[in-house]
Protein backbone atom coordinates (compact mmCIF):
# COMPACT_ATOMS: atom_id res chain seq x y z
CA UNK A 1 0.00 0.00 0.00
CA UNK A 2 1.41 3.36 -0.26
CA UNK A 3 0.31 4.86 3.55
CA UNK A 4 0.65 3.02 6.69
CA UNK A 5 -2.24 2.20 8.56
CA UNK A 6 -2.62 5.23 10.54
CA UNK A 7 -2.71 7.34 7.91
CA UNK A 8 -5.61 5.32 5.96
CA UNK A 9 -7.55 5.34 9.10
CA UNK A 10 -7.33 9.11 9.37
CA UNK A 11 -8.54 9.51 5.74
CA UNK A 12 -11.47 6.72 6.68
CA UNK A 13 -12.39 9.15 9.15
CA UNK A 14 -11.85 12.33 7.57
CA UNK A 15 -14.37 11.47 4.72
CA UNK A 16 -16.68 10.85 7.36
CA UNK A 17 -16.72 6.63 7.43
CA UNK A 18 -17.13 5.98 10.57
CA UNK A 19 -16.95 1.67 10.15
CA UNK A 20 -15.10 0.24 13.41
CA UNK A 21 -11.27 -0.80 12.51
CA UNK A 22 -9.33 -3.35 14.37
CA UNK A 23 -5.60 -1.85 13.99
CA UNK A 24 -2.75 -4.63 13.93
CA UNK A 25 0.74 -4.23 13.72
CA UNK A 26 4.38 -5.86 13.71
CA UNK A 27 5.82 -3.08 15.39
CA UNK A 28 3.25 -1.67 17.54
CA UNK A 29 4.39 1.45 19.61
CA UNK A 30 2.60 3.64 22.66
CA UNK A 31 2.29 6.27 20.69
CA UNK A 32 0.85 4.29 17.48
CA UNK A 33 -1.86 2.77 19.79
CA UNK A 34 -2.55 6.38 21.22
CA UNK A 35 -2.73 7.81 17.61
CA UNK A 36 -5.16 4.84 16.55
CA UNK A 37 -7.61 5.44 19.39
CA UNK A 38 -7.62 8.80 19.09
CA UNK A 39 -8.75 8.40 15.58
CA UNK A 40 -11.58 6.18 16.75
CA UNK A 41 -9.90 2.51 16.20
CA UNK A 42 -12.27 0.12 18.38
CA UNK A 43 -8.59 -1.72 19.27
CA UNK A 44 -5.19 -1.72 18.52
CA UNK A 45 -3.38 -5.59 18.02
CA UNK A 46 0.48 -6.54 18.51
CA UNK A 47 1.97 -9.10 16.55
CA UNK A 48 2.52 -11.93 17.05
CA UNK A 49 -1.16 -12.83 18.43
CA UNK A 50 -2.85 -16.10 19.08
CA UNK A 51 -6.19 -16.96 16.49
CA UNK A 52 -7.93 -17.23 19.73
CA UNK A 53 -7.32 -13.39 20.88
CA UNK A 54 -7.97 -12.19 17.29
CA UNK A 55 -11.34 -13.99 17.00
CA UNK A 56 -12.09 -12.72 20.67
CA UNK A 57 -11.25 -9.22 19.51
CA UNK A 58 -13.19 -9.34 16.33
CA UNK A 59 -16.08 -10.62 17.91
CA UNK A 60 -16.61 -7.98 20.52
CA UNK A 61 -15.90 -5.42 17.98
CA UNK A 62 -19.03 -7.22 15.42
CA UNK A 63 -20.91 -7.55 18.36
CA UNK A 64 -20.80 -3.44 19.87
CA UNK A 65 -20.22 -2.63 16.04
CA UNK A 66 -24.42 -1.66 15.37
CA UNK A 67 -24.71 0.57 18.47
CA UNK A 68 -21.53 2.83 17.40
CA UNK A 69 -22.61 2.66 13.65
CA UNK A 70 -26.23 3.47 14.98
CA UNK A 71 -25.02 6.18 16.78
CA UNK A 72 -22.47 7.65 14.04
CA UNK A 73 -24.48 8.00 11.62
CA UNK A 74 -28.11 8.10 12.73
CA UNK A 75 -29.66 11.75 12.48
CA UNK A 76 -30.82 12.91 15.74
CA UNK A 77 -33.36 15.46 16.81
CA UNK A 78 -33.78 15.91 20.40
CA UNK A 79 -36.72 17.67 22.08
CA UNK A 80 -35.98 17.97 25.66
CA UNK A 81 -35.20 21.87 26.13
CA UNK A 82 -33.05 23.08 29.15
CA UNK A 83 -34.39 24.63 31.82
CA UNK A 84 -34.34 28.46 31.26
CA UNK A 85 -31.64 30.07 33.30
CA UNK A 86 -33.03 34.23 34.15
CA UNK A 87 -29.72 36.32 35.11
CA UNK A 88 -30.93 37.13 38.71
CA UNK A 89 -29.42 39.75 40.69
CA UNK A 90 -29.46 44.02 40.86
CA UNK A 91 -25.63 44.31 40.30
CA UNK A 92 -24.74 46.44 37.66
CA UNK A 93 -23.09 42.95 35.75
CA UNK A 94 -26.44 41.21 35.84
CA UNK A 95 -29.09 43.86 35.21
CA UNK A 96 -26.32 44.63 32.23
CA UNK A 97 -26.54 40.72 30.73
CA UNK A 98 -30.05 40.99 30.81
CA UNK A 99 -30.76 44.24 28.52
CA UNK A 100 -28.42 42.82 26.32
CA UNK A 101 -29.83 38.87 26.37
CA UNK A 102 -33.66 40.59 26.07
CA UNK A 103 -32.27 42.88 22.82
CA UNK A 104 -30.95 40.22 21.92
CA UNK A 105 -33.92 37.65 21.67
CA UNK A 106 -36.05 40.42 20.30
CA UNK A 107 -34.22 40.72 16.70
CA UNK A 108 -35.97 38.11 14.65
CA UNK A 109 -33.26 35.33 13.27
CA UNK A 110 -30.54 37.18 14.33
CA UNK A 111 -27.94 34.31 15.51
CA UNK A 112 -26.38 35.14 19.20
CA UNK A 113 -23.00 33.39 19.98
CA UNK A 114 -22.93 32.72 23.85
CA UNK A 115 -19.34 32.89 25.53
CA UNK A 116 -18.57 31.80 28.72
CA UNK A 117 -16.33 29.81 31.13
CA UNK A 118 -17.38 26.17 32.08
CA UNK A 119 -20.77 26.75 34.99
CA UNK A 120 -21.83 29.96 34.18
CA UNK A 121 -25.30 28.29 33.17
CA UNK A 122 -24.69 28.92 29.17
CA UNK A 123 -27.76 26.18 28.11
CA UNK A 124 -29.98 28.07 30.57
CA UNK A 125 -29.44 31.25 28.99
CA UNK A 126 -29.60 29.86 25.44
CA UNK A 127 -33.24 28.12 26.61
CA UNK A 128 -34.12 31.60 28.22
CA UNK A 129 -33.43 33.66 25.17
CA UNK A 130 -35.78 31.18 22.91
CA UNK A 131 -39.16 31.93 25.46
CA UNK A 132 -37.85 35.36 25.06
CA UNK A 133 -37.52 35.15 20.83
CA UNK A 134 -40.22 35.54 18.54
CA UNK A 135 -39.41 32.07 17.88
CA UNK A 136 -40.59 31.29 21.01
CA UNK A 137 -43.53 28.75 19.86
CA UNK A 138 -41.00 27.11 17.69
CA UNK A 139 -39.27 24.20 18.36
CA UNK A 140 -35.86 24.45 20.35
CA UNK A 141 -33.66 21.92 19.06
CA UNK A 142 -30.18 21.55 20.95
CA UNK A 143 -26.81 19.96 19.48
CA UNK A 144 -24.06 19.40 21.38
CA UNK A 145 -21.09 19.88 18.60
CA UNK A 146 -18.31 17.67 20.87
CA UNK A 147 -19.86 14.75 20.12
CA UNK A 148 -21.01 15.07 17.35
CA UNK A 149 -18.89 13.12 14.49
CA UNK A 150 -18.75 14.13 11.04
CA UNK A 151 -20.82 11.62 9.62
CA UNK A 152 -23.70 12.16 12.01
CA UNK A 153 -23.60 16.28 11.32
CA UNK A 154 -23.89 15.56 7.62
CA UNK A 155 -26.67 13.20 7.55
CA UNK A 156 -28.68 15.17 9.93
CA UNK A 157 -28.46 18.34 8.93
CA UNK A 158 -27.79 17.73 4.79
CA UNK A 159 -30.18 15.32 2.54
CA UNK A 160 -27.89 12.96 -0.06
CA UNK A 161 -28.22 16.30 -2.50
CA UNK A 162 -26.40 17.97 0.00
CA UNK A 163 -29.52 20.30 0.55
CA UNK A 164 -30.88 21.10 4.24
CA UNK A 165 -32.24 18.10 5.70
CA UNK A 166 -36.09 18.11 5.24
CA UNK A 167 -35.96 16.98 8.69
CA UNK A 168 -34.43 20.02 9.93
CA UNK A 169 -36.80 21.78 7.92
CA UNK A 170 -40.08 20.01 9.39
CA UNK A 171 -39.21 19.79 13.29
CA UNK A 172 -37.43 23.37 13.32
CA UNK A 173 -38.27 25.40 11.29
CA UNK A 174 -39.96 28.79 13.18
CA UNK A 175 -37.55 27.80 15.91
CA UNK A 176 -34.35 27.89 17.07
CA UNK A 177 -31.08 25.60 16.62
CA UNK A 178 -28.71 25.63 19.45
CA UNK A 179 -25.25 24.49 18.41
CA UNK A 180 -23.22 24.02 22.10
CA UNK A 181 -19.68 23.42 22.45
CA UNK A 182 -19.05 24.62 18.89
CA UNK A 183 -15.12 25.02 20.06
CA UNK A 184 -14.99 20.88 20.30
CA UNK A 185 -16.50 20.76 16.67
CA UNK A 186 -13.74 19.18 14.14
CA UNK A 187 -12.71 20.82 11.36
CA UNK A 188 -14.64 19.23 9.25
CA UNK A 189 -17.89 19.73 10.84
CA UNK A 190 -16.57 23.60 11.23
CA UNK A 191 -16.97 23.49 7.37
CA UNK A 192 -20.37 21.80 7.29
CA UNK A 193 -21.48 23.99 10.01
CA UNK A 194 -20.52 27.82 7.58
CA UNK A 195 -22.19 25.71 4.58
CA UNK A 196 -25.31 25.21 6.76
CA UNK A 197 -25.27 28.89 7.85
CA UNK A 198 -24.69 30.73 4.25
CA UNK A 199 -27.50 27.96 3.50
CA UNK A 200 -30.35 29.04 5.63
CA UNK A 201 -29.04 32.48 4.83
CA UNK A 202 -29.77 32.13 1.15
CA UNK A 203 -32.97 31.12 2.49
CA UNK A 204 -34.28 33.64 4.49
CA UNK A 205 -33.31 36.08 1.42
CA UNK A 206 -35.54 34.40 -1.24
CA UNK A 207 -37.86 32.02 0.32
CA UNK A 208 -40.34 32.97 3.53
CA UNK A 209 -40.90 29.59 3.85
CA UNK A 210 -37.87 28.27 5.96
CA UNK A 211 -37.36 30.39 8.46
CA UNK A 212 -34.25 28.82 11.31
CA UNK A 213 -32.29 30.80 13.96
CA UNK A 214 -29.80 29.43 15.55
CA UNK A 215 -27.77 30.38 18.76
CA UNK A 216 -24.04 29.26 19.39
CA UNK A 217 -22.25 28.77 22.78
CA UNK A 218 -18.71 27.94 23.56
CA UNK A 219 -15.97 28.53 26.21
CA UNK A 220 -14.48 32.14 26.55
CA UNK A 221 -11.43 31.11 25.01
CA UNK A 222 -12.87 31.00 21.41
CA UNK A 223 -11.14 34.23 20.14
CA UNK A 224 -7.81 33.29 21.17
CA UNK A 225 -8.71 29.96 18.93
CA UNK A 226 -9.51 31.74 15.87
CA UNK A 227 -6.36 34.02 16.77
CA UNK A 228 -4.01 30.96 17.02
CA UNK A 229 -5.97 29.93 13.48
CA UNK A 230 -7.30 26.57 15.14
CA UNK A 231 -10.79 27.47 14.64
CA UNK A 232 -12.06 28.47 11.44
CA UNK A 233 -11.96 32.24 10.87
CA UNK A 234 -14.96 31.97 7.60
CA UNK A 235 -17.37 30.36 10.69
CA UNK A 236 -16.22 32.71 13.51
CA UNK A 237 -17.35 35.59 10.94
CA UNK A 238 -20.84 33.62 10.38
CA UNK A 239 -21.24 33.05 14.18
CA UNK A 240 -20.06 36.33 15.42
CA UNK A 241 -24.00 38.48 14.33
CA UNK A 242 -23.86 39.10 18.05
CA UNK A 243 -21.73 38.09 20.97
CA UNK A 244 -22.96 38.10 24.48
CA UNK A 245 -20.04 37.25 27.21
CA UNK A 246 -21.48 35.23 30.37
CA UNK A 247 -19.97 37.00 33.25
CA UNK A 248 -18.35 34.85 36.09
CA UNK A 249 -19.85 34.76 39.25
CA UNK A 250 -16.71 35.80 40.88
CA UNK A 251 -17.52 39.40 39.01
CA UNK A 252 -20.83 39.75 40.88
CA UNK A 253 -21.33 38.36 44.24
CA UNK A 254 -23.22 40.64 45.68
CA UNK A 255 -26.09 38.83 43.22
CA UNK A 256 -25.23 35.45 45.29
CA UNK A 257 -27.96 35.71 48.03
CA UNK A 258 -30.57 36.66 44.67
CA UNK A 259 -29.20 33.28 43.23
CA UNK A 260 -29.78 30.99 46.10
CA UNK A 261 -33.08 32.62 46.06
CA UNK A 262 -33.82 31.40 42.47
CA UNK A 263 -32.18 28.38 43.05
CA UNK A 264 -33.92 26.82 46.28
CA UNK A 265 -37.37 28.05 44.18
CA UNK A 266 -36.05 25.26 41.23
CA UNK A 267 -35.01 22.78 43.32
CA UNK A 268 -38.70 22.77 45.18
CA UNK A 269 -40.78 23.84 42.46
CA UNK A 270 -38.80 21.48 39.58
CA UNK A 271 -37.56 18.73 41.19
CA UNK A 272 -39.57 18.76 44.68
CA UNK A 273 -37.06 18.84 47.24
CA UNK A 274 -38.02 20.38 50.40
CA UNK A 275 -37.81 23.98 51.16
CA UNK A 276 -34.88 25.22 53.23
CA UNK A 277 -34.09 28.89 54.14
CA UNK A 278 -30.70 29.98 54.27
CA UNK A 279 -29.49 32.23 56.72
CA UNK A 280 -28.49 35.58 56.87
CA UNK A 281 -25.10 34.58 58.07
CA UNK A 282 -25.00 31.45 55.34
CA UNK A 283 -25.51 33.91 52.97
CA UNK A 284 -23.23 35.72 53.44
CA UNK A 285 -20.42 32.85 53.53
CA UNK A 286 -21.35 32.03 50.33
CA UNK A 287 -21.44 35.89 49.24
CA UNK A 288 -17.46 35.47 49.98
CA UNK A 289 -16.87 31.98 48.89
CA UNK A 290 -14.77 32.18 45.45
CA UNK A 291 -16.80 30.28 43.14
CA UNK A 292 -14.38 28.46 40.53
CA UNK A 293 -16.70 26.70 39.20
CA UNK A 294 -19.59 29.77 38.69
CA UNK A 295 -23.21 29.37 39.08
CA UNK A 296 -22.80 25.70 38.78
CA UNK A 297 -20.65 25.08 41.93
CA UNK A 298 -23.19 27.03 44.06
CA UNK A 299 -26.56 25.30 42.54
CA UNK A 300 -24.82 21.77 43.13
CA UNK A 301 -23.72 23.55 46.82
CA UNK A 302 -27.80 24.56 47.63
CA UNK A 303 -28.94 21.30 46.30
CA UNK A 304 -26.86 18.99 48.61
CA UNK A 305 -27.58 21.35 51.42
CA UNK A 306 -31.72 21.01 50.57
CA UNK A 307 -31.14 17.22 50.53
CA UNK A 308 -29.03 16.52 53.41
CA UNK A 309 -30.36 19.07 55.71
CA UNK A 310 -33.21 18.15 58.81
CA UNK A 311 -33.69 21.64 60.39
CA UNK A 312 -36.20 24.39 58.22
CA UNK A 313 -33.66 26.71 58.31
CA UNK A 314 -29.53 26.23 56.46
CA UNK A 315 -27.16 27.65 59.02
CA UNK A 316 -23.83 28.97 58.52
CA UNK A 317 -22.35 25.97 60.23
CA UNK A 318 -23.81 23.57 57.58
CA UNK A 319 -22.13 25.68 54.76
CA UNK A 320 -18.84 25.85 56.38
CA UNK A 321 -18.56 22.27 56.91
CA UNK A 322 -20.22 21.89 53.30
CA UNK A 323 -17.23 23.76 51.95
CA UNK A 324 -15.00 22.09 54.01
CA UNK A 325 -15.79 19.05 53.14
CA UNK A 326 -15.32 19.71 49.25
CA UNK A 327 -11.59 21.36 50.04
CA UNK A 328 -10.72 17.86 52.16
CA UNK A 329 -11.99 15.69 48.87
CA UNK A 330 -10.88 17.74 45.61
CA UNK A 331 -8.53 15.69 44.14
CA UNK A 332 -4.99 16.32 43.98
CA UNK A 333 -3.26 17.67 41.12
CA UNK A 334 -1.69 15.48 38.70
CA UNK A 335 1.63 16.75 39.48
CA UNK A 336 1.89 14.93 43.25
CA UNK A 337 1.21 11.77 41.27
CA UNK A 338 4.07 8.87 41.18
CA UNK A 339 3.92 6.65 38.48
CA UNK A 340 6.23 3.55 38.11
CA UNK A 341 6.30 1.91 34.90
CA UNK A 342 5.23 -1.88 34.71
CA UNK A 343 8.67 -2.86 32.72
CA UNK A 344 7.86 -6.60 33.88
CA UNK A 345 4.32 -7.12 31.71
CA UNK A 346 3.69 -7.39 27.88
CA UNK A 347 2.68 -4.28 26.28
CA UNK A 348 -0.42 -4.75 25.64
CA UNK A 349 -1.00 -4.84 29.79
CA UNK A 350 1.65 -2.29 30.27
CA UNK A 351 0.13 0.36 27.50
CA UNK A 352 -3.45 0.19 29.43
CA UNK A 353 -2.07 0.64 32.87
CA UNK A 354 -0.24 3.60 31.71
CA UNK A 355 -3.20 4.68 29.85
CA UNK A 356 -5.41 4.23 32.67
CA UNK A 357 -2.83 6.19 35.20
CA UNK A 358 -2.52 9.14 32.49
CA UNK A 359 -6.21 9.95 32.03
CA UNK A 360 -6.61 9.52 36.26
CA UNK A 361 -3.77 12.07 36.68
CA UNK A 362 -5.34 14.23 33.97
CA UNK A 363 -8.94 14.13 34.84
CA UNK A 364 -7.92 15.07 38.21
CA UNK A 365 -5.66 17.74 36.53
CA UNK A 366 -8.53 19.63 35.20
CA UNK A 367 -10.87 18.61 38.05
CA UNK A 368 -13.20 16.79 36.19
CA UNK A 369 -14.02 18.87 33.09
CA UNK A 370 -14.78 16.11 30.26
CA UNK A 371 -14.33 18.90 27.79
CA UNK A 372 -11.07 19.74 28.87
CA UNK A 373 -9.79 16.41 29.37
CA UNK A 374 -10.28 16.18 25.30
CA UNK A 375 -8.33 19.25 24.88
CA UNK A 376 -6.05 18.37 27.27
CA UNK A 377 -5.03 14.81 25.60
CA UNK A 378 -5.70 15.76 22.62
CA UNK A 379 -8.95 13.44 21.75
CA UNK A 380 -12.10 14.23 20.39
CA UNK A 381 -14.55 13.52 23.47
CA UNK A 382 -16.37 10.89 21.62
CA UNK A 383 -13.65 8.72 21.14
CA UNK A 384 -12.35 9.82 25.02
CA UNK A 385 -15.70 8.78 26.42
CA UNK A 386 -15.15 5.15 24.90
CA UNK A 387 -11.72 5.18 25.95
CA UNK A 388 -12.82 5.93 29.74
CA UNK A 389 -15.16 3.05 29.38
CA UNK A 390 -12.53 1.07 27.96
CA UNK A 391 -10.56 1.13 30.75
CA UNK A 392 -13.09 1.05 33.20
CA UNK A 393 -13.03 5.22 34.35
CA UNK A 394 -16.14 6.37 34.79
CA UNK A 395 -16.46 10.02 33.90
CA UNK A 396 -18.33 11.27 36.29
CA UNK A 397 -15.43 10.60 39.16
CA UNK A 398 -12.57 9.44 37.36
CA UNK A 399 -11.78 6.73 38.98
Amino acid sequence: PDIDGISLLKSWREAGNMAPVIMMSGHGTLEHAIEATKLGASDFLEKPLTLAKLLMVVDKTLTEAPALLAESIEPILPTEKPYPFEPVGRSLVAQNLRNNLQKSASVSHANILLLGEPGTEIDGVASYIHDLSPERKGAFLEFNLGTMNDALFNSTFFDPSGKISPQIIQHGNGGILYFKEIDEASTAIQTALAKLLNALATERKTSSAIQLRAIFSADAYLPYLVEQEEFSSELWHLLNEVTIQLPSLRLHPEDVPELINAYVHYFVEEKHLNYRHFSIAAQNRLRNHEWTGNHQELKNLIKRLLILGSQDEVSLDEVNAELEKQILEAPKKADEHTYSLPLDLPLREAREQFERAYLIAQYERVDGNVANLAKLVGMERTNLYRKLKSLDIDPKTGK
